[in-house]
C-alpha cells in the first residue's frame, strides 16, 4: 500500500492519475464521474498516510466531515 508521507507532490499527482483510471474516471464514494467543478482529489488517511482512492473533491470534504 502506498503512504502519502513517502511520496513527492509530482508522486501523488502521477499516483491520482493512475486512481482515476483504474476507477474508470469515477469518484470512489458516490460513482459519479468526475468533472473540472468536481475534481478528483487523493483520499488518505491522516494518521497513517494510506491512499484509500481518488474521490470527488465535494466528497472528500465531505467524508471529513462526518469522521
Amino acid at each position: 500500500m502506498t503512504s502519502t508521507k513517502r511520496l513527492t507532490v509530482a508522486q501523488q499527482k502521477t499516483v491520482l492519475d493512475k486512481l482515476v483510471v483504474k476507477q474508470k474516471n469515477k469518484c470512489a464514494v458516490c460513482g459519479k464521474p468526475f468533472t473540472a467543478r468536481d475534481y478528483a482529489v487523493l483520499d488518505h488517511d491522516h494518521e497513517t498516510g494510506f491512499i484509500r482512492g481518488a474521490l470527488h473533491n465535494s466528497c472528500n470534504g465531505a467524508e471529513g466531515r462526518v469522521k
